[in-house]
């Protein structure tokens, strides 16, 4: 079988292709990102795609030329442009900049017209004026299903809600639909509203936590925090760990690790004395106000400074920032200080053999971590793109 041909715009350090290659049956022709940085971390990851990656605005590639330096064919058209500008952790600016780039990738559709195309963004964009446009761009040419999903139905460690949009060209006959849930329909987590366990199989459960409510729930529970992370060696501030506490506790640790003899990228951020014991305060699962019997005002869901994991929770969405507590539930579990690289781009789905230069710092890659597509989410796309371009 002819592999399909997948471009990506934004394309990042590869988490949406990255996830279509575990996918198995595409090929990357082509890809574009502003971020040099992000370009020669694909490189490194990916270096038999390397010559096909481009650094350049978006604004900038045409048609022709996106499918010229693509060889010739291009099946599938991917992209996830910036969402500062929609995120509720963020402005939500009409004006912003980045809200245009969504133009860009529907103007890239209609000039490449592949056989599919996939649109990652915050759920929010499904109700704007700009989706509507995109719709009206589109409608003409594909049929268009566009839902939101959580990341963690998916058996990622993370409660990273995202609206997906999946367009399949109307003559290839064929109604799009998102893949359904892997996990969830079964066990016990820690959530951080309720302040306790929740099933997520139950109604309740799936309100709290976000879910889609589902008829029939696939038997998978979610993965932990604990089933991601209590493989790796526990680190102080500024403190590297580079070989495993232990081998594979859970299918997700085996699923990442590969074989992988040592750690990179496990080093603890640099906080300061004063940060590390107030850190150290606040109980696993909760937030400052209510470990020291206070109403806290951590309790909206876009402000958790210095809020606690919960080792049987999940994180929530990873930003670009997670270095600093103060800006959202980034510590660790069991330890006063926030995630590392190296456990970000775990709760990103990124194996362990996924590196970032020498000559990369660590708030680059905490930026490019921010920025990326869960790599298994992207996975499942594939494989359900894959069956429904095969019907």
């Amino acid at each position: 079988m002819t592999a399909i041909a997948i471009a990506e715009v934004f394309a990042g350090i590869g988490g949406v292709t990255g996830g279509f290659l575990d996918a198995g049956g595409f090929r990357p022709v082509f890809l574009n990102d502003l971020d040099g940085a992000a370009r020669d971390t694909f490189a490194l990851n990916f270096p038999a795609f390397a010559n096909r990656y481009h650094v350049g605005r978006v604004q900038d590639v045409t048609a022709p030329g996106l499918v010229r330096k693509a060889g010739g064919r291009v099946d599938g058209l991917l992209g996830c442009p910036p969402c500062e500008g929609m995120s509720q952790a963020g402005l939500r600016d009409a004006d912003d900049y980045r809200n245009q780039l969504l133009r860009q990738v529907s103007r890239l559709v209609v000039g490449v017209n592949p056989k599919f195309f996939v649109l990652e963004n915050v759920p929010s964009i499904l109700r704007t004026g700009l989706y509507r446009s995109f719709l009206d761009a589109l409608s003409p040419r594909y049929l268009i299903h566009g839902e939101v999903v959580n990341a963690a139905e998916y058996g990622i460690p993370q409660l990273r809600r995202r609206a997906v949009v999946l367009g399949l060209r109307k003559d290839l006959g064929v109604k799009p639909t998102l893949p359904r849930p892997t996990h969830g329909g079964s066990g016990v987590v820690y959530d951080y509203a309720a302040r306790g366990y929740v099933t997520p199989r139950t109604p309740r459960g799936r309100r709290l936590l976000q879910l889609r409510m589902e008829p029939n729930l696939p038997k998978r529970p979610l993965v932990t925090l604990q089933d991601a992370l209590d493989d790796l060696p526990p680190v102080e501030p500024d403190e590297e760990g580079e070989a495993y506490q232990s081998a594979a506790r859970s299918p997700y640790q085996e699923m990442l690790r590969r074989g992988r003899p040592n750690l990179t990228h496990h080093r603890g951020w640099d906080h300061n004395d004063d940060v590390v014991a107030f850190l150290d305060t606040v109980a696993a699962g909760e937030c400052p106000g209510r470990s020291h019997g206070g109403r806290s005002r951590n309790d909206r869901y876009y402000s958790q400074a210095y809020a606690r994991l919960h080792a049987k929770g999940l994180a929530r969405t990873i930003t670009k920032n997670f270095h600093n507590p103060g800006s959202g539930r980034f510590t660790h579990y069991a330890a006063p200080r926030t995630l590392t690289v190296r456990e970000a781009l775990r709760l990103q789905g990124f194996p362990d053999s996924f590196r970032f230069g020498d000559e990369t710092t660590a708030s680059t890659a905490e930026r490019l971590v921010g920025n990326a597509f869960p790599r298994p989410l992207a996975r499942a796309l594939g494989l359900h793109i894959r069956k429904l371009l095969a019907r």
